[in-house]
């Protein structure tokens, strides 16, 4: 796939205290490379200047808050980590793969995930909201991919050299089941860059929700001539909404159940403030939530 003249590259990364692997693979010759940082042998050298390639555009699932880190932060310590051995650089990406994964915010690593050095497209941020996110092993489950595989080892413990190659298999099939998510994301990803194109925004890495605010933002800072920084604190100063006052008067539908459910909403005054509300209702067999906040999960009723 090319996007914007660049070569998509699919990419993923396993971290041990002992080894660090980059597996990348070309999606329009379906070649692959596995980049390795071990006790036999240490390519940081190379794996710097392939991300910093500028024909290439990454591809990853959940790669902003992981791997896009990760590489960055070799990237800018490259002079101080190329004089190390190597069993200290692996050790030290561990270290910081785990203040990653185990801090609740990016506040002690955010230099290096808005860094910003290479074009990185997540495939999970662009296709899933905060609250819907999910794994790439359930992914490949609901996609019905041909091989779910989990690596059995324990990625707190150095890996044995005996696994070396099995790590690497596994690897190159989370990056081939990437490269099958990033094909049938190929609507979602033009329409994105449609609306880049439109509205000088980025917008690649915005799932459904966050590319309408970015848009709304936009399209209100163009019309009052305003700058970010002057309406970004600004709240709203309701506290008591009435449904009947914001839902279109030609919404209607066929269905007794959502005749009854508009009717009711119609009838509502509610604190946009009180995460308390709440209504269900069984439609198609299945059981939807309507809540504040916008995001709801249908839950499938076996009957």
């Amino acid at each position: 796939m090319i996007i914007r003249n660049k070569t998509c590259f699919v990419y993923d990364i396993e971290v041990f205290p002992n080894f660090f692997s980059v597996t990348v693979k070309n999606t329009e010759s379906g070649n692959y490379r596995f980049y390795e940082i071990s006790d036999r042998k240490n390519e940081i050298r190379e794996i710097v200047t392939l991300f910093l390639n500028k024909g290439i555009q990454w591809v990853g699932f959940n790669s902003m808050h992981y791997d896009a880190p990760l590489i960055s932060y070799i990237i800018i310590n490259y002079n101080k980590l190329i004089l190390k051995p190597v069993w200290e650089i692996t050790d030290e990406l561990k270290k910081f793969s785990d203040k990653i994964i185990t801090s609740e915010t990016s506040a002690s690593w955010s230099t290096y995930k808005y860094a910003n050095l290479f074009p990185d497209l997540d495939l999970l941020a662009m296709k899933w909201s905060q609250k819907l996110r999910t794994s790439l092993k359930a992914l490949q489950v609901t996609m019905e991919y041909h091989n779910v595989e989990e690596y059995s080892g324990d990625f707190e413990r150095p890996l044995p050299k005996s696994d070396y190659e099995k790590l690497k298999a596994y690897n190159l099939n989370d990056v081939e089941s990437t490269e099958e998510l990033l094909n049938r994301c190929k609507k979602d990803i033009e329409l994105r860059l449609a609306i880049e194109d439109e509205y000088h925004i980025s917008a690649i890495n915005k799932d459904g929700v966050n590319l309408g605010m970015e848009i709304i933002k936009t399209l209100y800072l163009q019309a009052t001539n305003q700058q970010w920084f002057q309406i970004k604190d600004l709240r709203s100063p309701c506290d008591n909404l009435c449904l009947k006052d914001i839902i279109f008067p030609y919404i209607s539908f066929e269905t007794i159940e959502l005749q009854n459910l508009l009717t009711e909403l119609k009838s509502l005054c509610i604190d946009p403030n009180d995460n308390t509300f709440e209504r269900t209702f069984i439609l198609g067999g299945l059981v939807h939530t309507l809540a504040l906040g916008g995001q709801c999960r249908p839950l499938l009723i076996v009957i």
